[in-house]
């Protein structure tokens, strides 16, 4: 847990997700299958990321808040992580390979992080749960629920939005403001990613 990380020991049974300004540019994506995909103001520079497989994966999150993520020079190989979320999250120079998670139960209830920045990021054999970014180009991505379904959204806008093969109900992309979302998070904005399957990705101003 980080500093202010006490905080994770929080509520349960609750699923109302305050999202606001939900913004996604030049978003491609090639034969995904994916739930609640959400990111917001995500700045990602030189994202790249292979193998990116995720089966299996059920999350329950709840109360997610989290602002001002940042880590530098964060080298990880072989490691289980859970919840990697992020507010104002900006990466550079992000490259990760063999990113595998499989079978992945999880729930969290009212997670906080604050000041968590992550600069120079390579992981590999990264087991991971919630994995936020931004700059997510996406191929074979099987996706289903893409950001809203039933769910009350304000100001949607989508640039340069590239989808082929790709099985979408209500995908909400900028200016997302989002309330009352009980299901996965799944947050990215132009994530390079190839081979992706996941669910509960969770990343930049999501407010829970």
């Amino acid at each position: 847990m980080t500093a202010c990380g006490v905080n994770e020991i929080l509520w349960l049974a609750r699923t109302n997700f305050a999202t606001k300004n939900f913004a996604t540019k030049n978003f491609a994506t090639k034969n995904s299958a994916t739930n609640i995909f959400a990111t917001k103001n995500f700045v990602t520079e030189n994202f790249a990321t292979k193998n990116f497989v995720t089966k299996n994966f059920a999350t329950a999150t709840k109360n997610f808040a989290t602002k001002n993520f940042a880590t530098k020079n964060f080298a990880t190989k072989n490691s289980a992580t859970n919840i990697f979320a992020t507010k104002n999250f900006v990466t550079e120079n992000f490259a990760t390979k063999n990113f595998v998670t499989k079978n992945f139960a999880t729930a969290t209830k009212n997670f906080a992080t604050k000041n968590f920045a992550t600069k120079n990021f390579a992981t590999k054999n990264f087991a991971t749960k919630n994995f936020a970014t931004k700059n997510f180009a996406k191929k074979n991505f099987a996706t289903n629920n893409l950001a809203t379904k039933n769910l009350a959204t304000k100001n949607f806008a989508t640039n340069n939005f590239v989808t082929n093969n790709f099985a979408t109900n209500n995908f909400a992309t900028k200016n997302f403001a989002t309330k009352n979302i009980a299901t996965k998070s799944f947050a990215i904005n132009n994530f390079a990613t190839k081979n992706f399957a996941t669910n509960n990705f969770a990343t930049k101003d999501i407010l829970s």
